[in-house]
């Protein structure tokens, strides 16, 4: 489609940073064997999600966020347009310009 340029390099190294800790907090998750444990306080005991619970919620939130901004959605898909003819991205050429 010729939509990514050399511009969308760190949105895409934040997509698979993202789906690694996804992955990593799942895993982690289910080394666990468990979503809750239980604490003793001064009234009984209660019942409470382990950290991984929320990391991988909010792994998860990002991943659908950037996929989102891909257009790797069903619905995000369709708002995915490329230009017919290809123009050099103003970025790019800074980016390629600047020393490494």
């Amino acid at each position: 489609m010729g939509v990514l340029t050399l511009a969308d390099k760190l949105a895409l190294e934040n997509l698979c940073e993202a789906v690694a800790d996804l992955r990593n907090a799942r895993e982690a998750l289910a080394a666990r064997g468990d979503l809750v444990y239980e604490s003793t306080t001064m009234t009984g005991v209660m019942r409470r999600p382990h950290p991984e619970v929320a990391m991988v919620a909010d792994a998860d939130r990002r991943v659908a966020m950037w996929l989102s901004r891909f257009g790797l959605t069903p619905s995000d898909r369709a708002k995915v347009t490329a230009a017919d003819k290809i123009e050099e991205d103003p970025a790019e050429a800074f980016l390629r310009a600047r020393p490494r």
